[in-house]
């Protein structure tokens, strides 16, 4: 019988794995969302909307099919970036969202 016996308090341990699932759930709710490229002669405008989850800052990556990729880092209140003197052609656009959790998730699409 531990009538009357102290309580012991109990501190609550998150497995690993526990843990890596909330990671990657608010990564997943960082994603950037509605990427949209647009193009007017040598510029490339990138819009897209924040996810649901608070980022650090954006990385927007444009990959032209002939030349060399560029990135852009932004802050976390942007919402657009325009590239300047690109070549004809398709374009393939990443935009990487860090984190506070120092965690990086991208949403691509090409143009």
């Amino acid at each position: 019988d531990r009538t009357g016996a102290a309580s012991t308090p109990r501190a609550l341990t998150l497995g690993a794995g526990a843990a890596d699932s909330a990671r990657a759930a608010s990564s997943a709710a960082a994603r950037p969302r509605a990427l949209r490229i647009t193009r007017k002669g040598k510029e490339v405008t990138v819009r897209w909307r924040p996810g649901s989850a608070p980022v650090r800052s954006w990385t927007i990556t444009l990959r032209p099919n002939s030349g060399k990729p560029v990135t852009l880092v932004r802050p976390a209140t942007a919402r657009s970036v325009t590239f300047k003197a690109v070549r004809a052609g398709r374009v393939r656009v990443t935009i990487g969202a860090r984190t506070l959790g120092g965690a990086s998730v991208r949403t691509s699409a090409t143009r």
